[in-house]
């Protein structure tokens, strides 16, 4: 793997590192492996300051602004080697032997029932619970209290506000102010407490008012100053994700289907961790990995903030499998639970690993991650019929290598599941005119049906998200953790 890095120093506008981009379009996606921007505020400004250039009364979408600091932009570019270990070292205890044959696992462990009894136990604490309630019991006392002591304390000592107070009942309407611009929308955030005619709300202006709310907003803290861990780029947020992660795991891992990706939060302003992604809806924004069952429940999430030098130093995994291994690291009964994920994460290695703790698990896979399995090409795929499907079996390690032609040719490694029985899925055909039906192998049927969580969540954010903008970096990350929170709540109701 060549990587191409280019640093442009005293770049005007972003705009220009997304018109090199036209330079790399002649390579596929499979070969172009990462592509990432990280726009750093300038060196003159504090690292750990809470503010940021620009309004934050604007409800609109900002463009992307100018630059105030260096711009970093870096792409990877698989040449065919392996990208997964770092290291020529492997820790795969048995050579690869592929064969066709049906797969048969000996050494896959019996289904653990702890998903279903983790769920009726919720079930039972929650009967007969509203949905805010429900949410009530997610965004905790013991969260809110924590971010209120925070507060008061950044008022007081960092602004020297020392009559300024805050109650938690007080911080319910602020949260529920901000809630209610979810689904009721103005151009101005000072027109919800505007009293003209056509714009007038009053019971904003009666639970809260104008300067009140934005004297919470611009004190609204969530850790120490003084404590500052200068080693973590999210250590102003860190707490509250920390909490939310602690919430939701609350009632157990409820589900035996989940899947692991990444969901975008956008954002334009100024920071190290902001992340440019190519082809994505959202292009510009933090990452969040995420774990979610099949409804889109959240289970875990962590922000990502760069390259972690202690991680890279003592594993020999690369990003995808650390961060597959990390979220997984809070599921108490591997055999509970089968996972799935797509070709950023997927590798050989990481299914062995897997299977060793439990876990069976299904992905999309690059072609050069398959440990040189000779399954047939993806040329020699095209030609054949739709819904062909070619597949070997690694007898030693106990995994399943399967190609199907679809629309385009898929590649999918396996530690548990098969080929056969084949299902029946609708495809249009244009030599027919009409929808035909086609094979779909089993393991491929599975995947597309428990692969969605993570983008359903982010799709049911999507329909109601909070709409204050803020000044500070961290504030996008904030108002998801409340959106992140609620849109559980609602998945619990519906349970």
């Amino acid at each position: 793997m060549d990587p191409v890095q280019k640093k442009y120093k005293n770049a005007l506008k972003v705009s220009e590192i997304v018109d090199y981009l036209q330079d790399i379009e002649d390579f596929s996606d499979e070969e172009l492996n990462d592509i990432e921007i990280a726009i750093l505020p300038p060196d003159a400004v504090d690292e750990m300051t809470d503010i940021e250039e620009g309004p934050d009364d604007d409800m609109g979408v900002l463009p992307v602004s100018d630059v105030a600091g260096q711009v970093e932009f870096s792409c990877t570019i698989d040449n065919g080697a392996e990208n997964h270990p770092t290291q020529t070292t492997s820790r795969t205890s048995r050579t690869v032997t592929w064969r066709k044959c049906e797969p048969v696992y000996s050494e896959i462990q019996p289904e653990s029932n702890t998903a279903k009894q983790c769920l009726e136990n919720m079930i039972t604490q929650l009967e007969g619970k509203s949905a805010v309630e429900i949410f009530e019991n997610l965004l905790c006392d013991g969260i809110l209290e924590y971010i209120v002591h925070e507060t008061v304390s950044y008022a007081k000592h960092y602004k020297n506000d020392l009559n300024f107070n805050l109650t938690i009942n007080e911080l319910k309407v602020f949260i529920g102010i901000l809630f209610f611009s979810s689904y009721h929308h103005l151009p101005q955030s000072k027109l919800y407490w505007c009293r003209d005619e056509d714009v007038h709300i009053p019971f904003v202006e009666q639970a809260m008012s104008r300067n009140r709310f934005d004297k919470i907003k611009s004190y609204l803290h969530f850790n120490d100053n003084s404590q500052i861990d200068n080693t973590d780029k999210a250590f102003k947020i860190r707490p509250l994700i920390d909490k939310a992660n602690e919430s939701f795991r609350k009632f157990g891992i409820f589900e035996s289907n989940l899947a692991v990706d990444e969901m975008i939060v956008k954002y334009f302003g100024h920071h190290g961790i902001k992340q440019f992604i190519k082809g994505k809806p959202v292009r510009f924004g933090y990452k969040l990995w995420a774990l979610c069952g099949v409804s889109g429940y959240c289970y875990n999430f962590s922000l990502y903030t760069g390259k972690d030098v202690k991680t890279s130093a003592s594993h020999n995994d690369g990003l995808g499998a650390t961060v597959v291994k990390k979220l997984l690291a809070v599921c108490t009964a591997p055999r509970a639970h089968v996972v799935y994920f797509d070709n950023f994460f997927s590798s050989m290695q990481l299914l062995i690993d897997l299977k060793s703790q439990g876990f069976r698990a299904t992905g999309t896979v690059r072609e050069n991650r398959t440990k040189k399995c000779p399954i047939m090409t993806k040329q020699e795929m095209k030609k054949k019929d739709r819904g062909f499907s070619d597949y070997r079996f690694d007898k030693n390690n106990e995994i399943l290598c399967v190609k199907w032609h679809d629309n385009n040719v898929v590649c999918l490694l396996t530690n548990f599941d098969s080929v056969e029985p084949y299902v029946k899925t609708n495809r249009y055909s244009k030599k027919e005119k009409a929808k035909v039906a086609v094979n779909q192998p089993l393991l491929i049927h599975n995947y597309n049906k428990n692969m969605g969580g993570v983008d359903k969540h982010d799709w049911l954010i999507s329909k109601y998200p909070i709409r204050f903008r803020g000044k500070k970096w961290y504030w996008p990350l904030v108002i998801r953790v409340l959106d992140m929170s609620l849109v559980n709540a609602w998945i619990i109701y519906n349970q």
